[in-house]
């Protein structure tokens, strides 16, 4: 079920936030390394758990990661690229809505870390080509707007 993955992936993230750096350097890396070529099950686990990573990261204001939030935030920007690299691939060859939903999804909670629109240029031409489905239009609309007026997006004017 839906709420226990969600949970499972929220526990998942905390302990990620108390083991970076030291007891599991790149953990989202290294997550993604492993779950990448996995099957379909656990493709929508992976696309929850990066889902709410950010989400979490923005909402959790515990002490115990107030003293982190530093290390936690270099440890999201120097997975970026794996992250963003690893959701455009799997959106160039999915065909399943619920997981394409899934990847719009994660996009647009990750556009919360200002990531170089440069670097998501294939990807914003595969989410433009998801406008004209019905079913993810809205999430995909949502996910443009987001980074395209992202409050960083003003250095990328020919983008």
């Amino acid at each position: 079920p839906k709420l226990v993955l969600t949970r499972l992936c929220v526990a998942m993230v905390m302990y990620m936030f108390h083991a970076v750096p030291n007891i599991w350097p790149n953990a989202i890396v290294s997550i993604i390394t492993s779950l990448r070529n996995s099957s379909t099950h656990s493709t929508i686990g992976l696309l929850e758990l990066l889902k709410i990573l950010p989400e979490e990261f923005d909402r959790t204001n515990e002490n115990i990661f107030m003293q982190k939030r530093v290390i936690i935030r270099n440890e999201i920007s120097a997975s970026q690229t794996s992250v963003f690299g690893f959701l455009e691939q799997l959106l160039s060859i999915q065909n399943d809505t619920d997981i394409k939903l899934a990847i719009i999804k994660c996009v647009t909670s990750w556009v919360t870390f200002c990531p170089p629109l440069p670097e998501l240029r294939s990807l914003i031409i595969l989410l433009f080509q998801n406008i004209t489905d019905n079913d993810l239009i809205s999430d995909t609309v949502d996910s443009l707007t987001k980074l395209i007026t992202h409050e960083d997006s003003y250095k990328y004017p020919n983008i």
